[in-house]
């Protein structure tokens, strides 16, 4: 199944709270991440803040050499009690 992220907020501590067409609301943090050499530039907390969701809402890019899919997102997220 493909998901679909209509809105994001970058939350302190590598984090994204992230609300998807379904309805679901999850927050993901990146630090899982963060050890990965191909995600590890995410330490600048400058570029971390440049987060954005890519056209159609299939994942979220931060440049052109790292992004994550939706399914990621919304597999790994916690859902977000209340939203």
């Amino acid at each position: 199944m493909l998901y679909q992220v209509t809105d994001m907020e970058i939350l302190d501590n590598y984090k994204l709270r992230l609300k998807f067409k379904d309805g679901a609301c999850k927050v993901y943090d990146a630090h899982i991440l963060l050890d990965d050499p191909v995600f590890s530039p995410l330490k600048d907390e400058e570029l971390f803040r440049k987060a954005y969701v890519d056209v159609g809402g299939y994942g979220i890019i931060w440049n052109d050499d790292i992004d994550l899919s939706s399914g990621e997102l919304y597999a790994h997220g916690v859902d977000v009690k209340g939203e």
